[in-house]
């Protein structure tokens, strides 16, 4: 499947910026063998600025960065224009359904190698409360299946009902979120049952289905590694869903906090008072295109 997706993110200030501004932008998709390859990737900034690009280790993600000075502005857009072709048609692929991943999963050394998708973050604990004893424990795909409806049954997809800074424990008592509420849920729960998992950013075609949420937006998912198969495969909560060739991944980390789609610091000039952030838009469209 070929995908176009147009991501334009807006900051209004409450006053013109007139020291430095310093911006990180995590939008351009990965490549990966067997999954999806980025075919074009462009970013345009306003007010213009030189753009340096960097990867960091593991997945999580190509970054741009650049710095504004002496610009004077009340208004940042950053404009992306992203071509990807995905190929993951059947997430089934290579998997079996009863392979002994539970005693894997508590090998000790397998346990050491894989502490940084075990442990908890600032965002995520992990622990006997978040444990759901009905999950099975056959295989690791069918327990993220299983999970993932649970979680697509119990909750209600609401936009702007929460933030990035609405605490998991609060959004389990409302009953309502959006995809990173759904997905550190079940990195919660993953993790408190012993199974590696990681948060994962990036965007999903909604197409004609008007039941699929967060086409129109940045989205999240959750990667669970499968032991007998030492792979990850992706279970978008939200939505229900294998993850497949609808989807495009950014990058991946421990939770939100790794990968954000933007991080920035404002320096106000000697003497200025330094602006607040009063209003930010994001209009995000993911489109089948077909290249003849």
């Amino acid at each position: 499947m070929n995908l176009k997706v147009s991501h334009k993110t807006t900051f209004h200030y409450n006053a013109p910026l007139t020291g430095e501004s310093f911006m990180e932008v995590r939008l351009r998709p990965l490549t990966q063998p067997d999954v999806q390859e980025c075919r074009s990737y462009q970013l345009t900034v306003d007010p213009s600025a030189p753009v340096f690009q960097y990867d960091l280790p593991g997945e999580l993600g190509h970054v741009d960065h650049f710095t504004l000075r002496n610009d004077p502005h009340d208004l940042l857009t950053l404009s992306t224009v992203s071509v990807v072709e995905t190929y993951r048609s059947n997430p089934f692929e290579g998997l079996m359904f009863d392979a002994g991943d539970w005693e894997m999963l508590r090998d000790p050394i397998f346990r050491r190698d894989q502490a940084e998708w075990l442990f908890p973050t600032e965002i995520i604990s992990v622990g006997p409360q978040w444990m759901i004893p009905e999950l099975p424990t056959t295989s690791v795909f069918e327990f993220g299946q299983a999970l993932s409806q649970h979680i697509y049954d119990r909750f209600q997809y609401v936009p702007g009902s929460t933030d990035i800074s609405t605490p998991l424990e609060e959004f389990v008592a409302q009953g309502r979120g959006v995809c990173q509420d759904y997905a550190h849920y079940m990195l919660a729960i993953a993790r408190s049952a012993g199974v590696p998992a990681r948060y994962v950013s990036g965007y999903v075609f909604s197409g004609a289905d008007p039941n699929t949420h967060g086409g129109d937006a940045m989205h999240a998912w959750v990667e669970l590694l499968i032991p007998h198969a030492n792979t990850w495969r992706g279970f978008d909560p939200t939505n229900n869903l294998l993850v497949g060739e609808r989807h495009i991944k950014i990058a991946s980390g421990r939770d939100y906090d790794d990968v954000p789609p933007t991080k920035g610091l404002l320096r106000a000039a000697r003497g200025g008072k330094l602006p607040e952030c009063s209003d930010l838009d994001v209009v995000v469209s993911v489109k089948e295109v077909n290249f003849g």
